[in-house]
């Protein structure tokens, strides 16, 4: 019983740290209003502590081969690079709650992927996810109104295409879910998706020079909060009360990122704003008790 009640504890904890992602990158535009450059300096701070403890938990299970190194590679590089990239640029254009909410949809078009490409069964719990995030896409952006002037569809745009990626890249990742350890994986995917963006921007720089305290706290807390904590976090819960249970508690995500929003922010969704926010939970959670699974690999 109290293993059960831990793993659920460890997964509730985990969607807090995800939920803090948009709520610290938009702090520390305040400071710092580069998308790109706060990006790299995350994943640098990100690859240090995720080899760190790569190598000190499973140093026997890094070694993937040639062909694992060249899979990591495609699925870091173009999963979560270009994923955070969106993600990243997108937070400057929307607001924090809004940007959880459209990214959230990520589980749907996983589940719309796999019956795409796949040829998996569209089943009508499958059918009610779909329906109830297109819905709930549709409230949230304010889409019924023509003439709304309030939403930054770029933004809406960027937000929805980090999600897309993620989605095609949580399809990709599963193999190598299946075949290595889980830790393993999110090394290597941080360290491939960290290299574009290093190439782009690199950190050097910045550290060399030196950040202004609070934004050198609020790189490190996005590190260690939303990235390596989180996954870590999620990881735990897995083993405790498997990767379908842990799923239907980490749709606690989005709430918490929107709650979060309000708090530090001053950030109101409309009333129909929630509502849609209410939809997309829904299917997700619909998803999650029809034994879709969300991964357990960096946002």
């Amino acid at each position: 019983m109290r293993t059960g009640f831990l793993g659920y504890a460890y997964v509730a904890l985990s969607a807090l740290c995800f939920g803090t992602l948009p709520i610290l990158v938009k702090i520390a535009y305040g400071f710092f209003p580069n998308p790109l450059a706060l990006l790299s300096l995350r994943l640098f701070v990100a690859f240090i502590l995720i080899w760190m403890l790569a190598l000190t938990a499973c140093r026997s299970s890094l070694a993937v081969g040639w062909r694992g190194l060249a899979y990591f590679a495609v699925v870091g590089s173009m999963g979560l690079g270009f994923n955070s990239i969106a993600y990243f640029y997108g937070l400057r254009l929307v607001p924090a709650s809004l940007m959880a909410v459209l990214f959230y949809t990520y589980p749907v078009l996983v589940n719309l992927f796999s019956i795409v490409f796949w040829r998996e069964q569209l089943t009508r719990r499958r059918l009610f996810t779909l329906l109830s995030s297109f819905t709930g896409v549709l409230l949230v952006t304010k889409t019924y109104e023509l003439s709304a002037s309030t939403v930054n569809w770029k933004g809406v745009a960027l937000s929805l295409t980090a999600g897309t990626i993620y989605a095609a890249y949580t399809l990709a990742v599963q193999r190598g879910v299946r075949q290595h350890d889980p830790l393993v994986v999110n090394t290597y995917v941080i360290t491939f998706g960290y290299l574009p963006i290093l190439l782009l921007s690199p950190p050097f720089g910045w550290l060399t020079g030196g950040l202004e305290g609070r934004l050198f706290l609020l790189v490190i807390a996005m590190a260690v909060v939303p990235t390596v904590g989180a996954i870590l976090l999620y990881l735990q819960g897995i083993r405790s009360i498997g990767a379908a249970r842990a799923s239907l508690v980490a749709a606690l995500e989005p709430m918490a990122s929107i709650v979060m929003a309000y708090a530090f922010l001053g950030e109101r969704l409309e009333p129909v704003q929630l509502i849609g926010a209410g939809f997309v939970l829904v299917g997700v959670i619909v998803l999650s008790a029809d034994g879709g699974q969300l991964p357990s690999t960096l946002r």
